[in-house]
């Protein structure tokens, strides 16, 4: 378990009441178990979370539909970390490797196959984006979070959603 703190501490670009939110409701935990820390399995969801949030895409609701749509393997990757991506095509289209469907944000469907090749792609490595925050957190527990950029590895300054 993680100090909730210092998750919230690695999720910079998401606002803290978000990030309650997302743990109390989405996760289900009672306040009593918001307070006692965070297992890896949470803190991968809400570093995919953070990723979503930052580029700005989706709204709350539809970054809660990603997430629940590749809970189950965002989760099962944790026992068995290979490479594997997160990625949205075209703003609209998300896939998860390894995964035979496509999710349509804007409607919810599950596709065997996109409309059209896609024009755009955003990826994001989830092994790369565990990692990274671990690492944060792991310095930012020894005191020696100056090894470390203070996002772990999403800029603050940086986000579509300010843009």
């Amino acid at each position: 378990m993680t100090a909730t703190k210092h998750v919230l501490a690695a999720t910079k670009t998401l606002p803290p009441q978000r990030f309650e939110q997302f743990c109390r409701r989405f996760l289900g935990f009672s306040k009593q178990q918001y307070e006692a820390g965070l297992d890896d399995k949470a803190q991968l969801l809400i570093f995919v979370l953070e990723w979503l949030h930052h580029l700005g895409l989706f709204s709350d609701a539809d970054q809660e539909v990603v997430i629940s749509t590749y809970r189950q393997h965002l989760e099962t990757w944790l026992a068995n970390p290979k490479v594997r991506f997160l990625v949205i095509n075209d703003g609209r289209f998300v896939s998860f490797t390894g995964c035979e469907t496509f999710l349509d944000v804007q409607t919810g469907d599950k596709l065997e196959e996109l409309p059209r090749p896609p024009l755009t792609f955003v990826l994001c490595s989830v092994n790369e984006l565990f990692v990274r925050k671990k690492e944060f957190i792991a310095a930012m527990e020894t005191g020696d979070e100056q090894q470390h950029s203070s996002s772990g590895g999403i800029d603050a300054q940086n986000t579509a959603a300010n843009d």
